[in-house]
């Protein structure tokens, strides 16, 4: 009688093992879990907030950018500046030299034909078929049209 009751008490501590075993397997996989909703909420919330600055500099970029081009607009249809108009190139530079983000400007005419750039391209570039053209030459905005980069 006295081997029966080691053999029980031996069976309770396995059971007891295993139960402590798959517990902290348990306890384990909560904590894993939780530390892997914890960062997955950090990305998120750094996320939000990168989108929120990047938000802020382009509107303050395309803000900037209105207005530089409202200027440029005035000083090429007035013929009181015309003599400003030597100016418009060194204005485009410097703004993208100022400007927060990489944005290319130009300026072209009634026709299509680029007078004036901030980038590197052909010397006669013609933009008259263009969605960003067209869009002005027919008055259908007002303002900055953002578009695809120009190739």
């Amino acid at each position: 009688m006295n081997a029966a009751i080691p053999l029980k008490l031996e069976r309770w501590i396995k059971i007891l093992g295993l139960g402590l075993s798959f517990l902290v397997t348990i306890l384990t996989g909560m904590l894993i879990g939780y530390e892997r909703q914890m960062d997955v909420d950090s990305a998120y919330a750094e996320t939000r907030d990168l989108a929120h600055l990047y938000k802020s500099y382009t509107e303050q970029a395309l803000g900037n950018m209105d207005q530089i081009l409202l200027f440029l607009t005035a000083t090429w249809q007035d013929p009181a500046l015309s003599g400003s108009r030597q100016n418009i190139e060194a204005i485009l530079r410097q703004h993208k030299q100022d400007s927060p983000l990489p944005i290319n400007m130009a300026i072209a005419d009634e026709t299509g034909l680029v007078l004036y750039r901030t980038f590197e391209g052909p010397t006669r570039t013609n933009i008259a078929e263009r969605e960003h053209f067209r869009l002005h030459r027919d008055n259908l905005v007002k303002g900055v049209f953002v578009t695809n980069a120009m190739p």
